[in-house]
């Protein structure tokens, strides 16, 4: 539970930010005169659900969970850095 809150954490203000932008795409297009009285409406949304959305995204960010479902990641070959160039 600790390595779930603290990878939420990290995940917080990113998920925050793409819901605040998202929403102040939609003010700005949508309720351009009342965008007073949307925009502070937008903010609090954006940090309400920020929260349970990291708290979903962070398991996705465990290497736990990526051998769990069968991912190895010493199966996929490396890049080459002459394929690189």
């Amino acid at each position: 539970m600790r390595k779930r809150l603290m990878l939420s954490a990290i995940v917080y203000p990113m998920a925050n930010a793409v819901l605040f932008g998202f929403g102040a795409i939609l003010v700005a297009t949508l309720a351009r005169y009342e965008a007073g009285t949307w925009l502070p409406i937008v903010i609090g949304l954006s940090f309400a659900l920020a929260a349970p959305l990291s708290w979903f995204i962070a398991p996705t960010l465990s290497l736990r969970m990526a051998h769990a479902k069968g991912y190895h990641f010493r199966d996929v070959e490396p890049v080459h850095s002459s394929v690189l160039r």
